[in-house]
């Protein structure tokens, strides 16, 4: 299974109404004028780590690099606090955010890159950790879900040997265990999935043995079953999917083999169907990508040369506009995170030298 690089950094951008002085600024009639600056920094270097918002406007960073102990960032006060220990340590997990407003951690890596069955859980009220089940299987590069019910879906991914899974399974909250449901049609990882309006959950592209996928499958909570749905026009994997306003859902970028994309096209649930919409500028993998109150998406950084740019995606007119350039370099693995002001934070990255980074920025953004 082809292996994109994995990162260590953090970058911090928010987008607000307000600029900051020393820093790169870019205007432009489609996406307005956003100014990137440096500002606060995290306490840990962190790579593949998971970014939470929670109930409260803070954001929770757990994972990744070498501290068991997580880290709240404070968008009131700007500022970073250490959590207690996790327990233990790991790399690449998902984070879900549960109605009751505990944030579960799930999966991911241990040490030697070995995939973990490990899961956790983030009490904000308490601000402690807890296990909790075990998953029944290991597995990293894969996805978590929240279903309409309160439960949590994970799916695919990679076990300890490398090995591509196409096992499900169901967490919940109130139980605190996990459950078998029907295997995905296709063993992937890499892949993205969303939650659509209906309550199904769309997963597509993603990384097989044979390359980079296509195809796209739904799961229906109802019935517990996975089908196959209509497949992409590109196979892509380490890209990004977000669910638009109007009930579509955006894939963007992402790579396939050594080409890196910037290729975009909409999934219309009504249809079961893709369709191309607007390249964007630069071709980039391991991007990440977050939506702005007024329904645009923005996507930052990536491997493909667009290290330190940002675009954004106007889904009423279907194009790509700049959104920016960042001041420093960040090649790949960061969050992003929309907080509940609107401004967004984004965690994560490394240099076009592969270089640690630990820089945070702030992005002002006028529409």
């Amino acid at each position: 299974m082809q292996r994109f690089s994995r990162v260590i950094c953090v970058l911090l951008c928010l987008i607000s109404a307000h600029s900051f002085a020393g820093s790169a600024t870019s205007t432009d009639q489609t996406a307005g004028t956003v100014t990137w600056a440096l500002t606060q920094r995290t306490h840990a270097l962190r790579e593949t780590q998971a970014a939470t918002l929670l109930t409260d406007g803070r954001v929770l960073v757990a994972g990744g690099s070498i501290p068991t102990y997580a880290e709240l960032y404070d968008p009131v006060t700007d500022t970073w606090a250490e959590t207690p220990s996790m327990g233990y340590k790991v790399s690449g997990p998902t984070a879900t955010l549960l109605q009751d407003g505990r944030v579960l951690i799930a999966g991911g890596y241990s040490g030697g890159g070995l995939s973990t069955t490990s899961a956790a859980l983030y009490d904000p009220v308490s601000g402690t950790w807890s296990r909790t089940g075990d998953l029944n299987d290991a597995r990293q590069f894969h996805t978590a879900t929240l279903l309409p019910d309160g439960e949590v879906l994970v799916a695919g991914g990679s076990d300890r040997n490398y090995d591509l899974l196409a096992s499900s399974e169901i967490y919940d909250p109130v139980t605190g265990q996990w459950h078998r449901t029907a295997d995905l049609n296709v063993a992937r990882a890499y892949y993205q999935a969303v939650r659509l309006q209906d309550g199904k959950v769309l997963l597509t592209g993603g990384n097989a043995d044979t390359g980079a996928l296509a195809s796209a499958e739904l799961y229906d909570p109802v019935t517990g079953l996975w089908s196959v749905t209509g497949s992409m026009s590109n196979a892509r994997e380490s890209f990004t999917l977000s669910l638009l306003p109007s009930g579509k859902a955006l894939a963007a970028a992402g790579g396939a083999g050594a080409i890196f994309l910037n290729t975009a096209e909409l999934y219309d649930p009504t249809t079961g169907t893709w369709a191309p919409t607007g390249n964007l500028t630069h071709p980039r993998a391991e991007n990440a990508a977050t939506q702005l109150p007024n329904g645009k998406v923005v996507v930052a950084g990536g491997f493909g040369g667009a290290y330190q740019s940002a675009e954004v995606y106007n889904p009423r007119t279907g194009t790509w506009a700049s959104a920016g350039t960042m001041v420093k370099e960040h090649l790949c693995c960061h969050t992003m995170t929309r907080l509940k002001d609107g401004r967004i934070l984004v965690v994560g990255g490394e240099d076009s030298s592969y270089n640690t980074q630990k820089n945070d920025e702030l992005a002002t953004y006028i529409p």
